[in-house]
């Protein structure tokens, strides 16, 4: 009977294994997996999940307003203007953006009670992230104005992309 049982662990070795690895990819962490067939020397499955990082049901105003005391004062307040969920499984993420605009001189970013400044044109900032799924982000901004810029309603001028920072 004694036999019989270690040659049923042996066999079915292979799929502990395929639930271990399973279940550890569902964890969303590097992991091993470990099986012993028969008592004997252990098996190791290793995997390393790769760095992810996206951002999801991202919601810019449609356009922005531009009045005279914006000119005044040389720039734009918005507080929580962009919103958007973030997932990633890295401490960090980089995120790109394009200040597409001829009434903007730069802009400062305001991400998680850290401010980070662009340039016009495009730029990459990295930010902290939670290892987490669908966090919600808020984006608040300053939008520095350039001599150009004139009363009237413009096209939202940001655009983005986030990716893991890799180390």
């Amino acid at each position: 009977m004694r036999t019989r049982t270690n040659n049923f662990l042996q066999k079915n070795w292979v799929p502990r294994v395929c639930v271990a690895t399973i279940l550890a990819i569902l964890a969303g962490h590097s992991a091993e997996a470990f099986a012993s067939p028969g008592g004997g020397t252990a098996h190791v499955v290793r995997f390393d999940m790769p760095p992810i990082a996206y951002a999801r049901n991202l919601q810019n105003p449609a356009s922005i307003t531009i009045e005279n005391r914006h000119i005044a004062q040389g720039y734009i307040d918005l507080d929580n203007a962009t919103e958007m969920l973030l997932s990633a499984n890295v401490d960090g993420c980089l995120m790109s953006i394009s200040l597409d605009s001829a009434w903007i001189a730069r802009a400062t970013l305001r991400i998680g009670g850290q401010e980070h400044s662009v340039n016009a044109g495009r730029g990459v900032l990295a930010f902290a992230s939670q290892r987490a799924s669908n966090s919600p982000v808020s984006i608040g901004y300053r939008l520095y104005l350039n001599n150009q810029a004139r009363p009237g309603v413009y096209p939202w001028p940001l655009a983005f992309t986030v990716a893991p920072k890799l180390a």
